[in-house]
Parts: C-alpha cells; structure tokens; sequence
C-alpha cells in the first residue's frame, strides 16, 4: 500500500494539476471555482514540498537554523526568542524543526499563501459580479504571477506580504476597524521586519487623509538622491524611536543590495509599468473602484519603481503591487467592452507569459524529482495555452453563475 500510495502521490500531479486548470476554466459556478483553485493550491504545495533549494536560497539558510531548533527545548527556545525582533518566524521554525521534517514548513507556507489571497480574489467576485470569460482572465493572471519558487522560498516574506494584503482588504474592502485589524498589521512585522515599510506608508496615507499626492514621490526621489542624509537622520531619532533605527537598517540593506540590469528585470520593469499606468487610469477615469486601496498601492508601486536599482527591494516589492494589481484589474475588466477588453486581455497574457518566463529561470534555485521538474513546465505551458483559449472562445456576454 505505501508503495502505491507513493506511486500515486508521485504520478498523480503531472495528470491533475493540468486537467484542474482546464475544469477551472470551464465551470462557470463561482463556489466550484474556488473548489478547483484549492485543489490546485493543494498540489502546487505538495510539488514544493520535495523542492530542495540550493545554498542561495533563504529557505536553504531556514533549514539550517531549523536543524539547530530541533535538538533545543522550550526554554532554551525562549531565551533566543526574548531577544529576537522577528518572533512569530522563528516561532514557526521551532514548531516545525519538532515534527523532524523541515519541508513541511514549506507546505503550509505555501498553502496559506494560495489560500489568502484565493479568499480575497473571490470575495471580492462576489461584488463585481464578473462573467465567467473576465474572471478566468483574473484567475489565471493569479495563478501564473504568484512566483511559487522565488517568493515561497523566502517563506517569512511571503507569508507576511500576503497577511498584510489580508490586513488591507479588511481594512479597506471591508470596513473592519477595532483590535484585531491591528494585530493583523502588526503580526507581519513580527514575521519579516520589511513590513515596517508597508506599515509606514499604510500611517502615512492615514496621516495624509487616505490621498495619494506627489509628496510621496518627492519623498521616495528624496531617499534615492540623498539616502545617506535620510539615514543619518533617522539614525539619531532611533535612540528615542527603536523602530525607525530598525526600519532604517533594512532600508538601507535592500537599497545596498545590487543592481538590477540583466534583460529579465528591464521586462519586470516594464510589467511594473503597466500596472502603474492602469492603476492610474482606473484613478482618474473614475471606474468603480476602492480609492484607498487605489492609493496606497501607487505608493508602493512608485516606490518600487524609485528604488529599481536595488534588486531585493524592487524583486519583493513588485511581486506585492502584483498582488494588489488583481484587484484593480478586476476594476478594470468589468467596466469594460469589446475591443478594449480584447486589448486588455492581450496585455494580461503578456505579463502572464513574462511572469512564467521567471518561473522556468528560478527553477535553477533548487532540485526537484524529475517528474516534478516535468509537471511544473506543463503546467505553466498550460497557463499561457488556456488563457489564449479563454480569449478567443468565452463571449462577452457569457454570464457568471452563483
């Protein structure tokens, strides 16, 4: 029986998880839908979890210190936790260095990622009402941009980024206020201190009134031209402020962390671009659409794109205005017809098909089983065929049932 179940667990990925897009496709019930994005979920995670990453990657140096974690007990664990300013990571490196198998780490990462940002986008379909044509267009755009390799390997990053996508959408989507919106902006940045990035601007933008003016663009050119006269200021307030000195010292991290100048990063440069321009357009063309969440990630967005040059910040932070582009284009799709939609659609399948272009690159970070290696390029081969199929085939018209 082990030996089939294994057979089976093996061979099963490369004959579902193309079979699950196309049914994904073609079911127009918006519940069954997210049955079929779940299940898709399920198998990705169980792919990743006999990826081995190769010594470049964070997730190499996790496993690392999760092997040291193991052979701790509780209160050892807790002496290095009390004086460690990401406790809620290592938390979870400690629980599972516990079950002996350091892989699952990456199962659940990558299972709570799929599924935070599944509720989001469909909670959302339920206000837009999309047919079943545009709202493929958003679920394959979904699938093929959320980067599983390179984003879930740095599992703290990711994880934090996408709870504090969840922490906006309450926030902004759903008018949630009180305590716990709190500590759901506040746990990320005891996950991965980056957050402190994304919790300044969200203080900012309250500060400002929920309005994205050309400030915050001055600000962040401020930053680029002379970041060492920033730092030295925020330097001398951290003695009384601890969070900015630490806010600093990853800033500056990042902006010192090399250059992107390679032909790969001038096309996510140019993808960060387009989002920019529709983001905009959806603005000022006044399209249905949530101002506050419109504005905060165009801070975001001319953050990363001021700060290009610095690889690890613009790589982290376009795959977050990724994120939040998803929304916006289901803004978009809905309030438009006809030949518009066509080029709108076109334009999402050239970024699909760039964002997959990154997925075959970082397929070199790591190892995995042959077949695995095999079912991750039919799979992402299926994305792009599926999508053109979606273009060409689904009517305008075609209705979305509940």
């Amino acid at each position: 029986m082990v030996l089939i179940m294994s057979f089976l667990s093996t061979i099963l990925p490369i004959i579902v998880l193309p079979l699950v897009l196309l049914f994904l496709m073609i079911e127009k019930n918006n519940h069954n839908k997210k049955i079929y994005c779940v299940i898709f979920a399920i198998i990705v995670s169980f792919i990743l979890y006999n990826f081995k990453p190769n010594q470049s990657l964070d997730l190499y140096r996790y496993y690392k210190l999760m092997d040291s974690f193991s052979l701790l007990d509780f209160s050892s664990f807790f002496k290095y936790l009390t004086s460690n300013i990401e406790p809620i990571s290592n938390l979870l490196f400690y629980f599972f260095s516990k079950t002996n198998d350091n892989n699952l780490l990456i199962y659940f990462i990558s299972l709570i990622s799929y599924l935070i940002q599944i509720y989001i986008i469909f909670d959302y379909q339920e206000k837009k009402e999309l047919s079943n044509g545009k709202f493929n267009v958003i679920i394959i755009y979904f699938l093929s941009t959320f980067q599983i390799i390179y984003y879930i390997s740095g599992v703290r990053f990711c994880l934090a980024r996408l709870l504090f996508f969840l922490a906006l959408y309450q926030d902004f989507y759903k008018g949630k206020k009180g305590i716990l919106i709190i500590l759901l902006y506040m746990i990320p940045v005891l996950i991965h201190q980056s957050m402190l990035i994304l919790l300044i601007f969200r203080l900012l933008l309250l500060i400002n009134r929920n309005k994205f003016d050309f400030k915050f663009i001055i600000f962040f050119l401020l930053m680029f031209i002379i970041p060492n006269l920033i730092f030295n200021f925020t330097d001398q307030l951290s003695s009384s402020f601890s969070f900015l000195g630490l806010l600093s010292q990853r800033t500056e991290g990042y902006l010192n962390s090399g250059n992107n100048f390679s032909n790969i990063y001038k096309l996510q440069l140019c993808l960060l671009i387009i989002m920019i321009i529709y983001t905009l357009l959806i603005k000022y063309k006044k399209i249905e659409t949530n101002n506050k969440m419109i504005n905060y990630s165009l801070i975001v967005m001319f953050f990363s794109l001021v700060f290009y040059n610095s690889a690890v910040l613009s790589n982290r932070f376009i795959s977050i205005c990724s994120s939040y582009f998803i929304l916006f284009l289901m803004d978009y799709i809905k309030s438009i017809k006809g030949f518009f939609r066509f080029v709108l659609e076109i334009i999402i399948l050239i970024m699909s098909f760039v964002f997959l272009i990154f997925q075959f690159i970082q397929l070199k970070f790591g190892t995995y089983p042959l077949i695995f290696n095999l079912n991750i390029k039919i799979t992402f081969i299926s994305f792009i065929i599926l999508l053109v199929i979606n273009i060409l085939v689904f009517k305008k018209g075609d209705k979305t049932h509940e």
